[in-house]
Parts: C-alpha cells; structure tokens; sequence
C-alpha cells in the first residue's frame, strides 16, 4: 500500500513527454538517499553557476520564491520528498505582483534545465492529502537541489576561477596598454623610428577595445601583441651595453684579449701621414712618458660635411633631422649613437680625444661600415687609441667611405 500512495508519476499534466521529464525521473529514482542540505545554499551556490545551466536572474527570483514555500531550512531531512504546492496566484503575490504568465515561463526554464521537476496530480492540480500517517503532495519537487548540490559548487567555483584569471588578465592588459602609450611619447626624442608611430597606434586600439569587456581569447591575443611589441621597445631603448676592456689595476692581473672578440678591418683604417704637419689634431700634441710628440688625429675642418653625409648617408636617415652643419652633425649622432649600441663613457672618451666633430665622424664612418663591425663600441675605444698614437686620419677615413658607398651593390 505504501509503494502505492508515493508512486511518483513520470508524465507531466497535459505536456508532452520529452528527454528531460525522463531523465528526471530517472534521476529521481536512482538518488533517494542523498544527504540533507540548506536550501539558501543550495540557491546561492547555483546563482554563481547560473550561467552553466542558462538561468537568468529573474528565474532565480522564482525559484527562491518557491523555496520559501518549504517550512523547513533543510531539504531532504525527512524521508518524504520536498515537495512545496503553492498557487500560482500565491506564488505571483510573493514575486512582488509578477505577471503569471511570465512566472509560468520562468518555471519552465526552472524545470528545463532540470532545477526542479514537476509532480503533476491526475488533475493538474497543486495539493497535498495525507492517508493516515503518509502524505502525498503534488506541485514542484525541489529534489534537484538536494541532489545537485556538489555539482553546482563544482561549477561555481570553476566560473570564479575562470572570473578571477579574466580579470587578471584584463588588468595586466591594461598596464601593459599604458606603458606602450607613455613610450610611444618618450620614444621618438631616445631613438626616432616608425616603430613608434605603430606602438601608440597598438595602444589607442587596446583602450577602445577594453572600453567593450573583451573576451579571454581577445585578451590573450592583446597581451601577446603588446608583449612583442614592449620587448621592441625595450631593446631600442636600452640596446645591448658592449663589454668594457678590462681597466683592472690588479698587479698580478693579466689581460687575455680574446681572438674572437672584435674583428676590425685594419684596412679599412688609414694610417695618417706623418709627412703633413700643416695638419695637426684637434687636441694640439701629446707627450708621451718618454717626451715623443705625436701628432694626434688630423683637424675636422679639413673634411668637408657634404663628403661626410655622402660616404655615410644613413646619417640623415636616422638622425632624424636635416643635416645642414655641424652641429646638426654631432646632434645626429647623438641621436644614433644608443641605436649602435655604444655605451656612454665610450662616447666620452671619444669626445675627449677626437671633439665632438671627430667624434661625429668616426660614428659616421661605423654606422656605413654597420654590417661588419661586430662590437661598434670597441671598434670605437679602437680608433680613441689609434688617435691617442696619432695613427688615425679623418680625411682617410671619409676617402675610404666615399669609395664604399660609390662602389656597385653587386660588388659589396
């Protein structure tokens, strides 16, 4: 008799039987025996997972006014089933006056994706009737929740993983956005190139689209465009220092220089002429410890600029500006010369012994000859001592660049 009181009907009222109402009630029946859970919880864990199951928050605002119809905290603490049978017009008036025909629709989106089931009466109706010691109510079963309980938590912890890491993701984004953006500013007076231009537009693009909430995968490909392009900036901003020689003044410590660490085309720095002492260095003479005056390197004004900018005309390209004298020289290798890679006290030391002309001259001739000069900073201390010596020549060096640039690509 009792098996017969609690059979649980598998067919909806006047609906048609589809694959949800039968998985329902097959998992009915396979978990009677679940533990008893809080029906608060169990309505704040799957509101953090809703978007798994394609539940809205107005269906979840039915669906706590439905559970407010069970009298107790826990569901499934008795044997019988947690079944709550209000009226629709009793259920409309707790959703604050809600339409019923919109409270019937979210019902149906309760039931779809399996959050409740339907316990329908021969009649349709909503009810409960005891016989005897036994009850039997027909309305909506809130088993689900019992039951699914572990697998909402599993979902709502891994939607607030998946939330967590976006908006990590969003906020290193945004950094990177604006670094790009105050580079592109500073990059152009360190080292004038197009890539610039390229980088502030990279930056305007990522602040529009952050303005929309992009998606993970938008994101990623964000964070990897803006990652090339930082690391390209970084390395024409900050381009690798050249090795110093060693300057030691340890006296057991000996310097091996070794083969392979500059390669300097001998040939291709002429020897100045001790013949001509109209042309003298810029620095006057020197004496060396053991009283010799050697002339040093030979007077700039000896070199004509336009012979200068024709055996290197990468000058104006990258300078940046018009080379019209001078000092747009030395202003232009100012500019270049953390593109070569040349360390700030090599370029003093250049400056001291050459002046800031021959200084712009040798960076002349190292940027023509850029491909085959492996370390420019020391191929320029190189051509400092060779000055020190006297054994530089500024017009030979101009000469030899003038012939490298006329001579035909095929034979380069």
């Amino acid at each position: 008799m009792t098996e017969i009181m609690t059979y649980m009907p598998i067919t909806p009222f006047r609906r048609r039987v589809d694959a949800v109402h039968l998985d329902a009630h097959r998992e009915a029946a396979a978990a009677r025996n679940a533990e008893a859970v809080d029906k608060w919880e169990a309505l704040r864990t799957l509101a953090a997972a809703r978007t798994d199951y394609g539940l809205s928050d107005r269906d979840l605002s039915v669906l706590q006014a439905l559970i407010s119809f069970h009298p107790s905290a826990m569901l499934g603490e008795t044997a019988e089933a947690p079944v709550v049978f209000p009226s629709n017009r009793a259920l409309c008036e707790r959703l604050n006056g809600m339409p019923c025909s919109t409270m019937r629709r979210h019902l149906g989106k309760l039931v779809s994706a399996g959050v409740i089931r339907r316990r329908d009466s021969p009649n349709g109706k909503r009810y409960a009737r005891r016989f005897g010691a036994e009850k039997l109510a027909f309305g909506f079963d809130l088993t689900p929740l019992q039951h699914r309980l572990p697998e909402f938590r599993s979902a709502s912890a891994r939607l607030q993983a998946e939330a967590e890491a976006l908006a990590q993701l969003r906020q290193t984004v945004s950094l990177m956005r604006r670094d790009a953006a105050e580079l592109a500013l500073y990059g152009p007076s360190q080292c004038p190139a197009p890539f610039w231009a390229e980088l502030g537009a990279l930056a305007d693009e990522t602040a529009r689209l952050l303005r929309r909430k992009p998606e993970t995968s938008l994101l990623q490909s964000l964070h990897r465009r803006l990652s090339d392009a930082l690391a390209h900036a970084s390395a024409l901003l900050h381009p690798p220092a050249t090795e110093e020689l060693n300057t030691s003044h340890a006296p057991y410590e000996q310097h091996i220089e070794p083969k392979d660490r500059i390669q300097i085309e001998t040939a291709a720095e002429p020897v100045c002429s001790h013949s001509k002492p109209a042309e003298v260095s810029i620095a006057e003479t020197s004496t060396d410890k053991h009283g010799d005056n050697r002339p040093r390197c030979p007077s700039p004004p000896s070199v004509t600029l336009d012979d200068v900018l024709a055996a290197s005309p990468g000058m104006e390209t990258y300078g940046g500006t018009p080379i019209r004298s001078w000092p747009d020289l030395v202003h232009a290798s100012e500019t270049i010369r953390p593109m070569l890679g040349i360390p700030q006290a090599t370029w003093n030391t250049a400056r001291s012994v050459l002046g800031e002309i021959g200084a712009a001259i040798c960076l002349a001739s190292i940027l023509q000859r850029f491909a085959s000069i492996r370390s420019h900073g020391a191929y320029l201390a190189k051509l400092c001592a060779m000055a020190s010596k006297g054994d530089l020549c500024l017009d030979g060096m101009v000469t030899s660049g003038l012939a490298l640039a006329r001579r035909p690509s095929s034979q380069l």
